[in-house]
């Protein structure tokens, strides 16, 4: 007989030199050939709910684990049964031996937990659909508990981001002050560093955030008709981005910050496209927990899925209907259960509605109480669906906030810019009048086409940046950002044009100095 340690290398379960690879679409650590979980996410409420349903069809303990290892859908958690029952079944170790012997190698303590359990349950012989129904129970309640955890530690995040950008003018501002003290000269170098260090600081914050709080992935972006549409329109909405800030720089015709702004307006038809797509996919998600509780209420009495779909059309699911309605049509046509749930799936590119579809379809190929089911499912998609309505609530809160705090810092920015050429025409012409004497201080404005530069470096970055954060605290599909970068490139450019029109229009005579000064020492002169 193979020993147990030998069996669990030979699994894969063991540590061995063969090359890692990770999950680009959630986040986790590296492993080989899979995702390992870090905490509890989606993809195990939606097993535990694959495993619950199927066990209602009353089906034997090996069926069930074979059944649960054969969906490729739910990766990490899969591979893992499909060992428990190569294990169990196939080298005999037996089931509930098997599950502990794979558990004791699982470092994700929730699904450890699950499979110990388990062992219990199939070493007594006590029901697993009610087991199955408490573990459930029990998962979705972690998940929705470290959701709600990550989310408070988001928003303490984005309001210390605020609050760090908030200060970052008046830094700035006083950096060029002792620029101004110091003479200038290499203190100029001093605001740059500040200015690129507060970038930094914002940047790590941002990515921090985007790589360590849930993403709430709400589509199935891969062969999407959409998607495709999206991405060929973002490379030309980037070429001609660049192609006009290119050419409006060269031929000088324009401010830059206007530039910029028209440079920016390109991006938000993709982004634009993309927060269509994005609405549309969360009405699709809204549609569903009422169909799935109703698809399984009629299953439950007709028992025939053509017929139970027919029933359901009968009821209005908005946009939903005309997918149920093509589903309807291949059930109709003698199509395989599970491939015209995935053919609605691939449809609608839903990740909550693929999930749930895959649910229905395994527990309908194996008998399973689909009353029980469709209820279950409907409640555990309204609680997804409720927490990703809290966390855009308060993103709503945190754009606002964002979009404020924007046009002050490149007000702010800008007034500092100005003020600055104001200084440098001043002690321009004060050595040109000949004034003479010991000063205490020696005091020179900086270099004002560094700033110049500056400015316009820190339209660019902290409308990106500033994306980034709303993308963050939105989640949902990623292209969305574009419609935000867009959006901020105009706001700043504008912004920054708007306050240097506004001292000029103000406050001209102060200035724009140098002709009163040069009248003044010709008369001097005369």
């Amino acid at each position: 007989m193979i020993k147990y340690m030998e069996a669990l290398q030979l699994l894969g379960l063991r540590k061995t030199t063969t090359a890692v690879t990770e999950d680009p679409s959630q986040p986790g650590v590296k492993t080989k050939g899979s995702f390992v979980p870090k905490r509890v996410d989606e993809t195990i409420v939606y097993f535990s709910l694959l495993l619950f349903g199927i066990s209602t069809g009353q089906i034997q303990p090996s069926d069930l684990i074979k059944t649960s290892g054969n969906t490729k859908q739910y990766g990490y958690y899969s591979q893992i049964f499909a060992k428990i029952h190569l294990l169990g079944v196939k080298w005999q170790y037996g089931l509930a031996k098997a599950c502990e012997l794979v558990a004791a190698e699982i470092k994700a303590e929730e699904f450890k937990l699950l499979l110990m359990k388990l062992a219990q349950v199939l070493r007594l012989g006590e029901d697993l659909s009610t087991f199955l129904s408490q573990e459930l129970q029990a998962v979705m309640h972690g998940y929705i508990t470290t959701y709600e955890r990550a989310m408070r530690s988001l928003d303490m995040l984005l309001e210390m981001y605020s609050t760090m950008m908030s200060t970052s003018s008046f830094l700035v501002a006083s950096m060029a002050l002792l620029t101004m003290i110091s003479g200038g000269g290499d203190s100029s170098q001093l605001v740059v560093i500040v200015t690129l260090t507060i970038l930094m600081g914002l940047a790590s914050f941002v990515f921090m955030a985007y790589y360590l709080f849930p993403k709430d992935r709400i589509m199935i972006k891969e062969g999407h008709s959409d998607m495709v549409k999206i991405k060929k329109m973002l490379m030309m909405a980037l070429g001609t981005a660049a192609s006009i800030g290119i050419s409006l720089s060269f031929l000088n015709i324009l401010p830059i910050p206007l530039v910029i702004a028209i440079a920016g307006v390109p991006l938000i038809l993709p982004g634009l496209l993309a927060r269509k797509l994005d609405a549309k996919i969360r009405k699709l998600d809204d549609s569903y927990p009422s169909f799935a509780r109703h698809l399984g209420d009629v299953y439950s009495t007709v028992g025939s899925l053509g017929q139970s779909l027919k029933s359901v059309l009968r009821s209005d699911f908005g946009i939903l209907n005309t997918h149920i309605e093509s589903m309807t049509n291949r059930v109709m046509s003698r199509i395989k259960i599970e491939d015209a749930f995935d053919l609605f799936s691939k449809d609608t590119g839903s990740v909550l509605i693929s999930a749930g579809n895959d649910v229905m379809s395994n527990a309908l190929v194996k008998g399973a109480n689909m009353l029980q089911v469709g209820s279950r499912l409907s409640e555990i998609t309204t609680k997804f669906l409720e927490i990703r309505k809290k966390r855009l609530q308060s993103a709503k809160a945190f754009e606002s906030t964002i979009i404020i705090m924007h046009v002050l810092t490149l007000a702010v920015f800008s007034l500092i810019n100005r003020l600055l050429n104001f200084l440098a025409q001043y002690f321009a012409l004060q050595q040109s009048v000949g004034s003479e004497g010991a000063a205490i201080l020696s005091i020179a404005a900086g270099d004002t086409t560094l700033m110049s530069m500056i400015l316009s470096l820190l339209i660019v970055a902290l409308s990106g940046v500033n994306a980034m954060a709303l993308k963050v605290s939105q989640g949902g599909l990623f292209h969305t950002i574009w419609f935000n970068m867009g959006v901020l490139l105009g706001i700043g450019g504008v912004v920054v044009y708007g306050v240097d029109i506004f001292l000029d229009s103000m406050i001209g005579d102060i200035l724009d100095i140098t002709e009163s000064l040069e009248a003044s020492a010709g008369l001097g002169d005369a």
